[in-house]
C-alpha cells in the first residue's frame, strides 16, 4: 500500500521519536538538547499537519488512523524518558511522566480490546486539548535544556514553568484515562 502525505508525515514522527533516543546516547549534552528540540518541534507539528492534511484532501487511511496515535505516544513517552535524563531523576518530572505513561498503556489497551469488538473509542476535545499541553511542557524542557549553560535565570524559569505545564498535563492525562475507561466500561 502506498503512503499519501499524512501518512508519511506520520512514519516521520515515529522516526522522530527514535531520533530523540538516539541523539541523548549519541550525542555530546551540549548539542543532544538542541537536536531533539529541533525533531521534536518539526515532529510536534506534523501531529496536527497530518491530520488536517488527510481530513482536507480526503486521504484518510486505516494505516493513518492506526499509526497516528502510536506516533503521538512514541514522541511524548521517548521525550519524557529523555527530558529525565537530561535534567535528572526527581519526583516532579517522575511521577508526572509516570502518570501519562501509565495513561498511554491503560488507553492503549482499551482501545486495542473495543476495537476486537467492532467498537471505537473516538478521541475528545479534552484528550487534543492534553496532548497540546503535553507537547509544550516537552518543548519547554527541552528548550530549558538547550539554554542551561548560557543563562540560568531563563532556564530555571523556562523550566519551572515547564513543569507546571507538564503536571497540568498529568492531571488532563487522568481525567481523559478515565474517560476512556468510562466509555468503554460497556464494551469491556
Amino acid at each position: 500500500m502506498p503512503l499519501n502525505l499524512p501518512t508519511t508525515l506520520t512514519v516521520f514522527r515515529l522516526c522522530a521519536a527514535l531520533g530523540i533516543s538516539v541523539v541523548f546516547v549519541m550525542l555530546p549534552a551540549q548539542y543532544s538538547a538542541v537536536v531533539a528540540l529541533s525533531l521534536f518541534a518539526v515532529a510536534s507539528i506534523t501531529d496536527w499537519l497530518d491530520g488536517f492534511i488527510a481530513r482536507r484532501w480526503k486521504q484518510e487511511t486505516e494505516l493513518g488512523a492506526m499509526l497516528d496515535p502510536i506516533a503521538d505516544k512514541a514522541l511524548v513517552l521517548v521525550s519524557l524518558f529523555a527530558i529525565i535524563g537530561l535534567h535528572g531523576l526527581n519526583m516532579w518530572l517522575f511521577f508526572p511522566a509516570i502518570i501519562i505513561v501509565f495513561r498511554e498503556i491503560l488507553v492503549s489497551g482499551i482501545r486495542e480490546f473495543v476495537a476486537n469488538k467492532n467498537t471505537r473509542i473516538t478521541v475528545t476535545f479534552a484528550a487534543k486539548i492534553k496532548t497540546t499541553i503535553q507537547l509544550i511542557a516537552i518543548a519547554g524542557l527541552l528548550f530549558s535544556g538547550c539554554i542551561a549553560s548560557l543563562s540560568q535565570e531563563w532556564h530555571n524559569g523556562i523550566y519551572s514553568v515547564s513543569v507546571i505545564f507538564l503536571w497540568v498535563a498529568a492531571g488532563l492525562t487522568m481525567f481523559t484515562g478515565w474517560d476512556y475507561f468510562r466509555k468503554s466500561v460497556a464494551v469491556l
